[in-house]
């Protein structure tokens, strides 16, 4: 750009000096032959001069070249102006572009995650973030396989954004969130501008379809919310927190490895068609509430007929590691019933290690490995209800089990009552 009119200007110059070269010098009489006759002119060889402050032909010819060649540089300097302002345009687009990109997917760059999403699920292809973002709109995958890779970029929602999601899985499309970098997020918390208070609002991911989460950090008043009987969601890595972390409407939840934490509960899984399986040495399932009085607050909560089964990992917090409520909206009903088996890990949680509902009915528990530990370690209420223990140990700083309905088949395994500490008597084991 500036190359090309550093040329043209040298080129004008060119054609100046050429010009100068052509013109004609004037020829002025010796003072011994001057023959002017005080008139202001002479007639040597024939030309005529002006000396009162006006060029001779030869210098009105040089001026006529002269300006000449300054009208057409200022022509081309014009036309040089406006072709330069219009690649000067082009590149500062260019790289505004490239400094706006907030994703990648195959090599090219985008300025808009809806869009390279978009492109990503086409081709089952990876969106790798390059730039945090603040989204005023959810984002739908409706089809095909994605990766996410974070890439320690955050993805947040903006205060005055009213979707119920952050990122939508539909039936039949995938998800796959990572995080290659370390520190990235996708949340669906904001600060509020008139008090200053971190808000949770809405779901981060709501899923449909299928969604895995190996890295990263998931963060909403539901970090997941599991909506559609086909749904797969599997946590193997990183962090899943919210008001209720995960909460389970439907479909299937596997948590193998990571952190999944709440406040209220880690784990809600609602539904006749709600399975939840946890494992991983690793994995730990937490209740953030601290206090007693916190009634309404599990780690994992089963209602309406879920399924959960605890194989490895930890399971604590919350006023119980497991609480087991309502089997239907219909009291009627008495098909319908939750289910809680205990294979293996440890649960525990601030009064009950696991606990049914008096209210409620329709609860079967089967305990055959593991450590169930609480002030009272199992606390079972709940009418029509079944309880049994082949395995595990299960220990209360004050009561081991206490059962005020159903039934209790206990065939092996370990029950321990410590009782209060300075008491001279001892809570009963059962």
């Amino acid at each position: 750009m500036v190359k090309t009119k550093a040329k043209r200007l040298l080129s004008l110059l060119l054609a100046f000096a050429m010009v100068m070269s052509l013109t004609v010098t004037p020829v002025y009489a010796a003072d011994d032959d001057d023959t002017s006759d005080g008139s202001g002119t002479s007639e040597t060889g024939g030309t005529s001069s002006t000396s009162a402050g006006t060029f001779s032909e030869p210098e009105a010819a040089e001026a006529e070249a002269v300006a000449a060649v300054e009208d057409e540089a200022e022509a081309e300097d014009e036309e040089l102006v406006i072709v330069d302002e219009e690649e000067e345009a082009n590149y500062g687009i260019a790289a505004i572009a490239e400094e706006a990109a907030v994703a990648t997917v195959s090599g090219t760059s985008y300025t808009d995650l809806t869009t390279a999403i978009s492109e990503a699920s086409e081709n089952n292809s990876t969106v790798t973030m390059a730039a945090d973002v603040v989204l005023t709109a959810g984002i739908t995958i409706s089809s095909g396989s994605v990766i996410l890779d974070l890439n320690g970029c955050s993805i947040i929602r903006a205060e005055t954004y009213n979707e119920t999601y952050l990122i939508n899985v539909a039936s039949g499309a995938s998800l796959t969130l990572n995080d290659t970098a370390g520190g990235g997020k996708l949340s669906s918390t904001y600060v509020s501008s008139e008090d200053g208070y971190t808000c949770r609002a809405n779901a981060a991911i709501m899923a449909a379809g299928n969604v895995t989460v190996s890295a990263g950090t998931v963060n909403g008043y539901y970090g997941i919310y599991i909506n559609g009987s086909n749904a797969v969601v599997a946590v193997s890595g990183g962090t899943v927190t919210g008001y209720r972390a995960i909460y389970g409407n439907a479909g299937t939840l596997n948590v193998s490895g990571g952190t999944v934490s709440g406040y209220y509960d880690g784990v809600y899984a609602t539904g006749t068609s709600s399975s939840v399986t946890i494992s991983g040495r690793d994995t730990v399932v937490k209740s953030t509430a601290t206090s007693e009085e916190a009634t309404s607050t599990a780690v994992i909560a089963i209602w309406y007929g879920a399924t959960v089964t605890v194989k490895s990992g930890t399971v604590t917090g919350g006023y119980c590691g497991v609480g087991i409520y309502k089997h239907s909206s219909d009291s009627t009903d008495t098909t319908t019933r939750n289910t809680l088996n205990v294979e293996g890990g440890s649960i525990s949680g601030l009064v009950f290690g696991i606990s049914t509902n008096g209210s409620n009915y329709n609860t079967d528990i089967s305990i055959s490995g593991g450590e169930i530990t609480g002030k009272t370690a199992m606390y079972l209420p709940a009418m029509n209800s079944t309880t049994t223990i082949n395995g595990g140990t299960i220990t209360g700083e004050n009561t081991g089990i206490e059962i005020r309905a159903g039934s209790l088949t206990v065939s092996g395994g370990t029950i321990i009552a410590k009782g209060t500490p300075g008491s001279t008597t001892r809570e009963p084991l059962i």
